[in-house]
C-alpha cells in the first residue's frame, strides 16, 4: 500500500483538523513544499495531511501558554484588571491552562514538570508586565485579506495599542535565544498579511510585534521575557501580495507535476527536526500508521486559496 491509501483508511477515526489557508500554511509552503505535501495535501482535493501522534512537549507548551495569555489579556480587554489584584488574574490564567492538559496525550511523567513551568511561567510574565502602556483592541481576532483569487486568513493572538502606536502581537515561546527567534522572524509571512490585514482595515499603521517567552529549562523554572517590534515600511508592505502569489504558483506547479520537492536547509533546527523528516529519510506507508494521525480536513476555502 502507499502511503496515500494508509492515510485515506485512517482518516475516518481521524479527530484533528487541518487548517484553513492561514498564514501558518503559507509560512509552511514558502519553508518546505514537501513538509506542506505531508501537512496539508496528502490527499487531494479534500486537503488531507497528516501530524504527529504523540504530542511534542514544545509545542504543547507553547499552545498552552497561549491560552494563558488568551485568558489574561482577555480580561484586561475587558477591564477586570482593575477590579483584581494580579494574584487573581495569575490564578485565573493558570487554571484556563491547567484545565486544557488533558487534551494534548501526554504522558504521566511529563505532565508535573510542564505543569510547573508553566505556573511559573505566568506568574513570572505578570510580574514582568504588570504597569506596561498597553491597550488591549482584540484578542485572538479572525482577520482575512483578499489576493487575487486567495483569501488569506488567520488569527491574530493580540491586536493592541502598544507604547502609543498599532500592534499585530504574536506571542512566541521558545528554549532558543530570543535574539535568535526575532532574526527569523524578521520577514514572517504570516505577520505581515496581519498586519497589511489591519492596515487596511483600520486606516492606520499596523506593525507587528513579537512577544518572546523563553523557557530556559533549568531547574529555577526561569523565564525569559522580551518583545521585538518589527515596522514595515510602504515597500516591504508592497512584497506581500506578489510573494504570496508566487507561494501558491509554485504549489500549483508542484501538483501539476506531482512532485514537491524537499528543502534541505529546513530538516533540522536549532530547537529540534522537521515532524516529517522521518518520513522523507525513509518513505514507508509503515511509518504513517506508526507515528502519525491525519487531520480531517476543513471546508474548502475561496477558489485558488487551496
Amino acid at each position: 500500500m502507499t502511503i496515500e491509501e494508509i492515510v485515506k483508511g485512517m482518516l475516518e477515526k481521524a479527530t484533528i483538523r487541518g487548517s484553513d489557508w492561514g498564514g501558518s500554511r503559507l509560512t509552511c509552503a514558502q519553508t518546505c513544499k514537501r513538509k506542506h505535501y505531508y501537512e496539508h495535501e496528502l490527499i487531494m482535493p479534500a486537503g488531507v495531511g497528516l501530524t504527529m501522534k504523540d504530542s511534542k512537549l514544545a509545542p504543547t507548551k507553547g499552545t498552552l501558554a497561549h491560552v494563558g495569555l488568551q485568558t489574561y489579556y482577555t480580561l484586561k480587554m475587558h477591564g477586570f484588571h482593575s477590579e483584581l489584584d494580579n494574584l487573581d488574574v495569575i490564578v485565573i490564567a493558570i487554571k484556563t491552562m491547567l484545565d486544557a492538559i488533558p487534551q494534548f496525550g501526554l504522558s504521566d511523567l511529563q505532565i508535573p514538570l510542564l505543569r510547573d513551568e508553566l505556573i511559573s511561567m505566568m506568574d513570572q510574565y505578570v510580574k514582568r508586565w504588570q504597569g506596561e502602556d498597553i491597550e488591549v483592541l482584540g484578542v485572538e481576532m479572525p482577520i482575512s485579506i483578499k489576493i487575487g483569487d486567495h483569501v488569506h486568513t488567520g488569527i491574530v493572538d493580540l491586536f493592541a495599542r502598544w507604547q502609543g502606536s498599532l500592534y499585530v502581537v504574536d506571542h512566541k515561546t521558545t528554549s532558543a535565544a530570543l535574539e535568535f527567534l526575532f532574526k527569523k522572524l524578521l520577514f514572517d509571512i504570516s505577520l505581515k498579511g496581519y498586519a497589511k490585514a489591519l492596515r487596511e482595515q483600520t486606516g492606520e499603521k499596523v506593525d507587528a510585534l513579537i512577544n518572546g517567552i523563553r523557557f530556559r529549562g533549568n531547574k529555577a523554572l526561569d523565564v525569559e521575557f522580551e518583545r521585538e517590534p518589527i515596522m514595515y515600511s510602504e515597500a516591504e508592505m508592497a512584497e506581500f501580495e506578489p510573494t504570496v502569489l508566487s507561494i501558491l504558483d509554485e504549489l500549483r506547479l508542484c501538483r501539476e507535476n506531482n512532485f514537491y520537492p524537499k528543502s534541505g536547509a529546513q530538516c533540522v533546527q536549532i530547537w529540534g527536526e522537521c515532524d516529517y523528516r522521518r518520513l522523507c529519510v525513509y518513505p514507508d506507508p509503515a511509518m504513517v500508521s506508526a507515528f502519525y494521525t491525519p487531520r480531517k480536513p476543513n471546508p474548502k476555502p475561496a477558489e485558488g486559496g487551496a
